[in-house]
């Protein structure tokens, strides 16, 4: 909540920075909740112990905010458990006011439990964005939505209890599938029942996995698999295997099998495009950090194939930045300063015009400047587009006293997409600034 208080605040200043030349100084007000102009309903429950006396097919719906640090949250989430409009959009949805709790104290911890009382610990969760939210939870406790965001503090009271009716609607079809599913026998049955584990914007429901079982027989049938593949568990299990070898070969052996193991799957119509991005995730994670610079040359192309399996989604989207964020940045024009310098062998692309077009012989040289480290190189890769073309491998010292600062790139013929890759060895010694320069003998 704080971040997005500090973001609109930035808005604000920014808009009136014409108006402040003139007027003075804007001091911009925080965020304001909307009104609420509803009476409380008869579904408000002051805890989930409460409400679970006369919960319904509807479930749970908490309006969560931070309790001990955050007031705007609260008052937002105020305004939105009195909206008639989404007491409306709830049903018969039992509403809860849900503080959530920074203090990990022992007496915070046990009104907690006594608060939550039916939800286990495990599924009170909630990280992925600030505080206010809306939380859903069936009528068994099963977490199995959330509405969140940034856009929460702008958004009107109409959009979000239209998307409160939505999140239910969800919540009665998998219900729906699931009876029907296990009344139901042979192909039609597995079809249910697959398509309630896999229904989007909403989590796997309760007993699934078992009704699969029952309903198919075989321990890997393609539902099977699509319904039991967890992407978080999957990356730990992989990061695990990682941790556990000791050479540099063995890790890369192992990452060549993920590679495999990665490509089959992808080929597997049992999953589906969202979890074969969370694959990708994955063996992108285990690239940057088991794969060396090797590894990490192959993160674009992976992050390239998860946008492709969905380009709006959230791994899609990250898919077309991560080699940007993990390859730090370093242009052609302004030569390398601290803030281009990683602390491990991350390769580095070269922005900018490259001069790097006919056939011949090329030199980049490594020029010291100022500060306090000298630059160590490794390795100068120059590709053209995705296809190797030239390296040049040796440690170089670009310093007051240079030593092997220059690497030669031998090209056969001309070069449509230059792409000129860095993969330096300085550890944490970043205070180091230089020119590079990149000469056709």
């Amino acid at each position: 909540m704080k971040r997005l208080i500090a973001l609109m605040l930035a808005s604000t200043l920014v808009c009136c920075h014409e108006q402040k030349k003139q007027s003075g100084p804007v001091v911009p007000e925080p965020p304001k909740a909307p009104a609420s102009a509803g009476q409380e309903s008869p579904n408000q429950k002051e805890s989930f112990a409460k409400a679970k006396e006369s919960v319904t097919n509807d479930g749970y719906i908490g309006f969560a905010y931070a309790a001990d640090w955050d007031r705007y949250s609260e008052s937002f989430a105020k305004a939105w458990i009195g909206s008639p409009e989404i007491q409306k959009a709830a049903g018969t949805a039992r509403l809860i006011l849900t503080p959530i709790y920074q203090d990990n104290s022992e007496a915070t911890k046990k009104k907690a439990n006594e608060f939550w009382g039916p939800i286990q610990e495990k599924q009170r969760n909630f990280g992925r964005a600030s505080y206010p939210a809306i939380m859903f939870f069936d009528k068994n406790g099963r977490h199995y939505a959330d509405i969140f965001g940034p856009d929460m503090l702008t958004r009107s009271i109409e959009s979000i209890a239209t998307e409160v009716a939505e999140k239910l609607a969800l919540l009665h079809k998998q219900d729906d599938l699931m009876e029907q599913g296990r009344k139901a026998k042979g192909a039609a049955a597995l079809g249910m029942l697959s398509e309630a584990a896999t229904m989007k914007g909403i989590t796997r429901p309760d007993g699934v996995v078992d009704a699969l079982k029952k309903a198919d027989g075989d321990s890997n049938s393609a539902y099977l698999r699509r319904v039991t593949f967890d992407g978080v568990s999957n990356a730990s299990a992989k990061r695990d295997a990682m941790g556990k070898l000791k050479t540099k070969e063995e890790k890369w052996n192992a990452i060549q099998d993920l590679i495999k193991e990665t490509e089959t799957n992808l080929a597997d119509d049992a999953y589906t495009d969202e979890q074969k991005q969370e694959m990708c995730a994955c063996l992108i994670g285990v690239l940057h950090r088991d794969g060396g610079y090797k590894g990490s040359l192959l993160i674009p192309a992976w992050g390239k194939r998860m946008t492709e399996l969905g380009p709006d989604t959230y791994l899609g989207k990250s898919g077309k930045v991560v080699g940007d964020v993990w390859g730090f940045k370093l242009n052609y024009s302004e030569g390398w300063t601290p803030k281009g310098i990683p602390d491990d062998n991350t390769p580095i692309e070269l922005k900018g015009d490259l001069p790097i077009k006919e056939a011949g012989s090329y030199a980049v040289r490594f020029s010291y400047e100022r500060g306090n480290h000298a630059l160590f190189i490794k390795k100068v890769i120059l590709k053209d587009g995705d296809t190797v073309v030239a390296e040049d491998e040796h440690r170089g010292e670009a310093s007051k006293s240079p030593k092997e600062n220059s690497y030669t790139l031998a090209v056969d013929s001309a070069i449509k997409n230059p792409r000129l890759f860095i993969i330096m060895d300085n550890g944490d010694k970043r205070d180091s600034y230089g020119i590079i320069r990149i000469d056709h003998e």
